[in-house]
């Protein structure tokens, strides 16, 4: 993580090194003083907003404000922006307080100051649930953001919120949340899972592939989204896309991957040989490749350590084969 400090005077030069030191222990920090002359605040801010993913102004709260307003885009994109007087007396959160995470490091850095963190977000000073924390400390895709909204609305307005999850649960479930066992009672709901209905959703799915040479990135795509709806799969549930390191540099795999972000990972014909378990074999992938089993093996095998299991066995269609398999997980309520 990049971490970006910039402070205005000598007194908040003292104190942004002291900062730094802290901070240092989530990631790479950059201290920058204001009252260099190589680069104004407007530069500095901008480059900050492209690289890193905390920006911590020690000064004035309102040199803060303006200078990262141009900048300001989406709260599930921008990046957490904390402002520290330069007495070290409070520690500001003024934007990405949930999803960036700037309520937190604001909590942790005051402690270390000796400050008061000034939190402003209503869950927090209301002691409530906050559905955008629940997905960031679990590390889940918000699918829908006015959902998210809504969510939040309606725990501030005393309802109850249905929950339901497709992995395990552990933790304490707060007084607001009602956990639903295989159905959905309340008005407003969480469904947690890797499936389309879900509006939170683990990384939990690989998918395995295997192609004969040539093939285009649209026909890779059309057979795994096909697959993917058929099981009514989300796309934002997948990790990553798997294969035989003899298919490392197969264009039509690389580009369906580039189009959608996805990292394609390859394992060598012993690895997947390794992969515990019984799969569908070919004499033919066997000969040419092998191993008997390309799709369901590196699907499996893409998880290392993790358990997981196989959700869609070997599927073929016109030269290609897929096979879908999901981890293990679980969510957790602090």
């Amino acid at each position: 993580m990049q971490i970006e400090i910039i402070s205005f005077t000598g007194q908040g030069s003292s104190l942004a090194e002291k900062i730094k030191e802290i901070m240092k222990v989530y990631g790479n920090v950059q201290v920058t003083s204001g009252k260099e002359k190589n680069i104004s605040l407007q530069t500095w801010t901008e480059n900050a907003f492209s690289k890193a993913q905390v920006l911590i102004f020690v000064g004035a709260a309102g040199i803060a404000v303006r200078a990262i307003a141009p900048f300001v885009q989406d709260k599930f994109k921008d990046p957490a922006v904390l402002v520290v007087d330069e007495k070290g007396t409070y520690v500001i959160p003024v934007l990405s307080g949930h999803v960036g995470g700037a309520n937190a490091y604001a909590l942790q850095l005051a402690e270390k100051l000796q400050a008061q963190a000034v939190i402003t977000t209503a869950t927090d000073i209301n002691q409530k649930f906050a559905v955008d924390v629940f997905a960031k400390k679990n590390q889940l895709f918000i699918k829908d953001r006015a959902w998210a909204k809504e969510i939040s609305a309606a725990i501030l307005g005393g309802e109850k919120i249905g929950f339901f999850c497709e992995g395990q649960v552990t933790g304490t479930i707060p007084e607001e949340v009602v956990a639903e066992q295989g159905k959905v009672t309340e008005k407003y709901r969480i469904n947690v899972g890797i499936h389309n209905t879900c509006q939170l959703i683990p990384k939990a799915v690989t998918v395995g592939v295997g192609c004969r040479k040539g093939k285009s990135a649209e026909e890779i795509e059309t057979f795994v989204l096909e697959q993917l709806e058929k099981q009514q799969i989300a796309m934002e549930s997948i990790s990553c896309v798997a294969s035989v390191d003899k298919k490392k540099n197969e264009a039509g795999i690389f580009a369906f991957c580039e189009k959608y972000g996805l990292e394609f990972q390859t394992f060598s014909p012993e690895e997947l040989e390794r992969v515990p378990g019984e799969y569908t074999q070919s004499e033919f992938v066997e000969k040419t490749i092998g191993v008997g089993n390309v799709c369901e093996r590196a699907a499996i095998c893409a998880w290392k350590q993790n358990r997981a299991h196989i959700l869609q066995p070997k599927t073929a269609q016109n030269g290609k084969t897929l096979a879908i398999a999901e981890k293990e997980w679980s969510v957790r309520f602090e």
